[in-house]
């Protein structure tokens, strides 16, 4: 069965690819999604046309080396009746020069197997392999179970739960750290079956590219005083770790 709706991407994918619908629809781009996520079934049935079953082919890859199969690749065309993938004005080139600064890899840009109404996640798809992704996950099943339901709904709860927690007066060091281990067990509730969030880096070094940033904003909302020196006195790192994860969850915009 063919998939088309987005819900059914990766979260962070499923957000690029309501911005590329509104970026579509101000350029008067009449872009239609076809193809979202794949289950073993469709790519199988896929990988079958053209060499055991009727039709032209139309992919390369098995199951589950497609990125389909890990929500993080959609497929798109004209959404005009008899004219969907007739390209004489650029139509998909028009696309892809929006849809690329949002991070997306298009398969017009391939040599050999050329797919113009492809695009895919540049993030979990480096060099459009699925290799990184099967050696972390090993299968598109337990990559999934790692997805927030929704990032609208998570950063929405994180906001909710830092403003009724902060009461807007200066904290202490100790009182900061407090509230995020609060702010952690609240939105661990909230997500209650998803699994710890994936946000939070087990990994020190993850952290260092958005920790100077995460502590500017921490102190804009109140957080100790931020200073020359970072905070004082110092926040332990993992105090540091939970407030990049919040700041990536949203909480201090």
């Amino acid at each position: 069965m063919q998939i088309r709706d987005i819900s059914r991407l990766h979260p962070e994918l499923r957000k690029i690819a309501e911005k590329l619908q509104q970026l579509c629809q101000n350029a008067g781009l009449p872009l239609l999604i076809t193809e979202t996520f794949r289950t073993k079934e469709r790519q199988d049935e896929l990988f079958a046309q053209g060499r055991t079953t009727p039709g032209s082919i139309v992919t390369s890859v098995r199951y589950p080396d497609s990125a389909h199969c890990w929500g993080v690749a959609f497929d798109f065309c004209r959404n005009l009746k008899g004219k969907e993938f007739d390209n004489s004005d650029k139509f998909f080139n028009k696309v892809a020069a929006l849809a690329k600064p949002l991070g997306l890899t298009w398969g017009g840009d391939w040599t050999g197997f050329v797919d113009m109404p492809h695009f895919e996640f540049t993030k979990f798809m480096p060099g459009s392999s699925t290799q990184t992704l099967k050696k972390q996950f090993v299968s598109p099943e337990n990559f999934i179970k790692t997805w927030i339901n929704t990032v609208e709904s998570v950063s929405e709860k994180a906001k909710n739960v830092d403003e009724a927690l902060n009461g807007g007066d200066e904290m202490t060091n100790k009182e900061f750290g407090d509230r995020l281990t609060v702010i952690e067990g609240k939105l661990t509730t909230i997500e209650a079956g998803q699994g710890r969030f994936r946000y939070i880096d087990e990994n020190t070094a993850k952290i260092a590219p958005d920790a100077n940033d995460a502590l500017r904003a921490a102190s804009a909302k109140n957080a100790p005083a931020y200073g020359a020196n970072g905070f004082d006195p110092p926040l332990t790192i993992d105090m540091v770790r939970q407030v990049v994860w919040n700041y990536r969850l949203g909480l201090y915009e």
